[in-house]
């Protein structure tokens, strides 16, 4: 496709959100995904449709679809949202919502420029107890980092990790004193031209949602990494209701899947146990 375009040949996108399954967290993150992409194929010549299947996408996001995209196809018209919100306000408005509590975490690090290290030996561990999939593990220790260093070079040089194993996922949040910057945050490729500005782009590519929000002490990053228990998926049949992002136009199908059951989780006091003897293993050579 990056052939086509920058040929200047024009394209046709079909994306497949999964609307059908995902939990509310997934929805809100996939949703900002959409108002960003207003921005990032401004420049592309072709057309992204997106097609909703009313009966398994749910009222909220049904409510909230027309506000990510500009034009709105149904049967055989297209017509403009009249609630459609441009990017940088719904993303900022995005940010200021409240991520749900986890409970107390399976356990918890502080960090700061001295133990980054540290930091990614230890939730590469806690990945590998926790049945990540081998392959993404480094993918995670990658993600983790590139979110920590961001802590400590914007945001306050200091942060708190928490890990919880919840159901199929390992979530990890980082949470630091600094300040958001401005939207969108890490959902748009970073300028090549740049040296820094790269680490939530990054950590985007690796992770299967990441949300940044206002804390209460400062900025709160949360990352969710599936663990390897999906079963494959069953492709749901094209929705009655079409939107359209801008002139470019995007398309996404929603797909039904069904999870497995999770796999069995270590217990907490095992890993920490665990992370804590790797950890001084580390310190004392």
């Amino acid at each position: 496709m990056s052939a086509r375009v920058d040929a200047g040949d024009p394209i046709l996108v079909v994306g497949e959100p999964p609307y059908a399954t995902c939990d509310a967290d997934d929805a809100s993150e996939w949703l900002r995904v959409e108002s960003a992409l207003n921005v990032a194929l401004e420049s592309v010549e072709g057309q992204m449709i997106c097609p909703y299947r009313r009966a398994t996408t749910g009222d909220t996001v049904m409510d909230e679809m027309v506000r990510v995209h500009p034009h709105l196809r149904h049967g055989a018209g297209t017509h403009p949202s009249v609630d459609y919100v441009e990017p940088g306000a719904y993303l900022d408005e995005a940010r200021a919502m409240t991520l749900p509590d986890l409970g107390v975490p399976d356990w918890e690090m502080r960090f700061d420029g001295s133990n980054l290290q540290d930091l990614r030996l230890a939730v590469s561990v806690d990945a590998e107890l926790a049945g990540l999939e081998p392959t993404r593990v480094p993918e995670f220790a990658v993600a983790v980092n590139e979110v920590a260093a961001n802590s400590v070079k914007h945001g306050g040089g200091s942060g708190v990790l928490r890990l919880w194993t919840l159901g199929d996922d390992i979530v990890c949040e980082v949470e630091d004193s600094g300040t958001l910057g401005a939207s969108p945050l890490g959902m748009l490729p970073p300028d090549p031209a740049m040296p820094t500005g790269r680490g939530l782009w990054i950590a985007r590519q690796f992770a299967d949602s990441l949300a940044v929000v206002a804390g209460r002490h400062g900025t709160v990053t949360r990352m969710r990494f599936a663990r390897p228990c999906r079963c494959p998926r069953d492709q749901a049949s094209i929705s009655e209701s079409i939107v359209c992002h801008p002139a470019k136009r995007l398309l996404e199908a929603a797909d039904e899947h069904t999870p497995f059951a999770a796999n069995a989780r270590a217990g907490r006091r095992g890993r920490t146990a665990r992370l804590r003897g790797v950890l001084g293993r580390r310190r004392r050579h």
